[in-house]
C-alpha cells in the first residue's frame, strides 16, 4: 500500500523505496542464518542447566550426606557460564544486526530526501511531496528495525512453535474412553517387545506369559534385566514397541487410566505421594471411604502409625515426616483401596522390616484367597514364598518360566543338608 502511494506520487519514490525492503529483506535473512544456530544452542543449553538443578533439588538429601554439593555446584556454574556465554554471543550479534538494520534505515530515508530534492529542483516533482516521500520511507522501513530488534524472541517463539507441531503432529495411540469389563482379572503378555526412545537396543525381547485370577507370579533376576520396564508394561505406563499386555483381552496401555485403576493396583519403586491427606492419599485423591480407608489400613499395619500422626487420617501427608516404610505401607494401602483384580508390586518391601515383610506376605496369601491376582517383583527370598511361579528374566529375556520350587531348584540347585553322624561312625573315625 505505501508503495502504491510513493508510485502515485512519482515513479522514482517508489523505484527507491522497493529497493530499501529488498536490502533490508535480504539483511533479515542474513541475520536469521547467523543467528538461529547461535540462539538455539543457547537455549538446549539453558534448558540442561535448569533441568541439572531440577535433578539436584530432588536428590538434595544425599548431595548433603556425601559431600557432593561443591562438585555439583561447579558443574552447574559451568552450565550456567556455558549458556550466558552462548546467550551472549546471539545477543551481540542480534544487536549487530539491529544497528545495521538502523544505520541503513537512517541512510535510506537521506537517500530519498536527496532523491525529492533532486526532483524537485527538476521541476518533476513537488516540495510536499519530497516532505511526504519521507515520511512515507520512514513508515514503510519501519518493521524491519522492529523485528531486527526483537529478533531473538522471534527464534525462540518459532523454535517453540515446531516442537508444539511436532507434538501434535505426532501419532499418539488412542486410549479407550470408555469403561472396560474386567471380570476375572485374567493377565496375559504376547511376545513383548520394549525399546526405549533413542536406543537401538531391546529392553524386553518377546516375553510371553500368562497369570490366572488368584495366582502368583514372581519375577526374579539380575539388576538391569528389565524387571522394572516389565511391571511399568503391564501397568500401561509405556506403549509396547511390540506385542501387549491384555488383561481379560483388553490392552492394558490402551485402557482409559482412571477406569484401569479401578481393576489394577500399582506399587512402584519410587513411592510418590500426594499433598493431601492420609485418607485421601489411601483414597486415591478421591472422596474417601472411611470404613474402607480404616480397613485397609489397618490390613497394611499402618493403622497404629496413622492414630500417631497429629491429626490422624486428616493428617497432610507433606507436613508430616513419614518414614520410608510407612510410605510404603501407604503405597500398598493406595494399591489395595478399590479392590483390584489384580496387583503389580515393584520391589515392595524394600523399606520393609521383619515384621513388614510378614504383613506382606500374608496380604499376597490372603490376595489369593481373594481371587486376585499379582505380579511381585523382587529380590526378597521371603517374597516370594506364596508365589505359585516364577519368571527368571535375565537381558530382557524369559530364562525360566514355571513353579516356584521348580525354578528356585533350576537356578540355586538342589538344597544339601548335613547330617550328623551315628556315634558308631564318629568311633570307628
Amino acid at each position: 500500500m505505501l508503495l502504491a502511494v510513493l508510485l502515485a506520487m512519482h515513479w522514482a519514490y517508489a523505484l527507491l523505496g522497493l529497493v530499501c525492503c529488498i536490502v533490508l529483506g535480504v539483511l533479515t535473512l542474513l541475520g536469521d542464518c547467523m543467528l538461529r544456530s547461535q540462539t538455539r544452542a543457547a537455549a538446549v543449553a539453558s534448558a540442561l542447566a535448569t533441568a541439572s538443578a531440577s535433578n539436584a533439588m530432588r536428590a538434595a538429601e544425599p548431595v548433603l550426606a556425601m559431600g557432593m554439593l561443591p562438585a555439583l555446584a561447579r558443574r552447574w556454574a559451568a552450565e550456567e557460564r556455558d549458556a550466558a556465554a552462548g546467550g551472549g554471543r546471539a545477543l551481540l550479534r542480534a544487536r549487530a544486526v539491529l544497528a545495521v538494520t538502523r544505520g541503513l534505515r537512517l541512510a535510506m530515508t537521506g537517500a530519498m530526501v536527496a532523491l525529492g530534492l533532486v526532483l524537485v529542483l527538476g521541476g518533476s516533482a513537488t516540495a510536499g511531496s519530497m516532505i511526504a516521500g519521507n515520511m512515507i520511507m520512514a513508515r514503510l522501513l519501519m518493521p524491519f528495525e522492529a523485528f531486527a530488534s526483537t529478533y531473538r524472541q522471534w527464534i525462540e517463539a518459532s523454535a517453540s512453535w515446531r516442537r508444539v507441531r511436532t507434538a501434535l503432529a505426532a501419532t499418539a495411540p488412542v486410549r479407550a474412553t470408555e469403561p472396560l469389563p474386567c471380570t476375572h482379572g485374567r493377565l496375559v503378555v504376547e511376545r513383548l517387545v520394549h525399546v526405549l526412545p533413542g536406543s537401538d537396543r531391546p529392553v524386553l525381547r518377546g516375553v510371553s506369559f500368562s497369570v490366572e485370577p488368584g495366582e502368583i507370579l514372581g519375577i526374579i533376576g539380575p539388576s538391569g534385566a528389565g524387571k522394572s520396564t516389565l511391571l511399568r508394561l503391564l501397568a500401561g505406563m509405556a506403549e509396547p514397541t511390540g506385542g501387549g499386555a491384555y488383561l481379560d483381552g483388553h490392552s492394558t496401555f490402551l485402557w482409559e487410566r482412571s477406569d484401569f485403576a479401578r481393576h489394577v493396583g500399582y506399587v512402584p519403586q519410587s513411592v510418590a505421594l500426594a499433598d493431601a491427606t492420609v485418607a485421601e492419599n489411601i483414597a486415591g485423591l478421591e472422596k474417601p471411604d472411611l470404613a474402607e480407608v480404616l480397613r485397609i489400613a489397618r490390613r497394611v499395619g499402618l493403622h497404629e502409625a496413622v492414630q500417631a500422626m497429629p491429626h490422624g487420617y486428616a493428617t497432610r501427608v507433606a507436613g508430616f515426616a513419614l518414614s520410608a516404610g510407612q510410605r510404603q505401607r501407604l503405597a500398598l494401602a493406595r494399591a489395595l483401596y478399590r479392590r483390584p483384580k489384580l496387583l503389580l508390586l515393584d520391589e515392595p518391601s524394600a523399606f520393609l522390616d521383619d515384621a513388614g515383610e510378614a504383613m506382606l506376605v500374608g496380604l499376597l496369601r490372603g490376595c489369593r484367597a481373594g481371587g486376585t491376582s499379582a505380579v511381585v517383583v523382587t529380590h526378597r527370598p521371603k517374597i516370594i514364598a506364596p508365589a505359585d511361579n516364577l519368571l527368571l528374566l535375565s537381558e530382557g529375556l524369559v530364562d525360566r518360566l514355571g513353579p516356584r520350587e521348580s525354578v528356585l531348584r533350576a537356578v540355586h540347585g538342589p538344597a544339601v543338608r548335613l547330617v550328623r553322624a551315628p556315634p558308631q561312625a564318629q568311633a570307628a573315625s
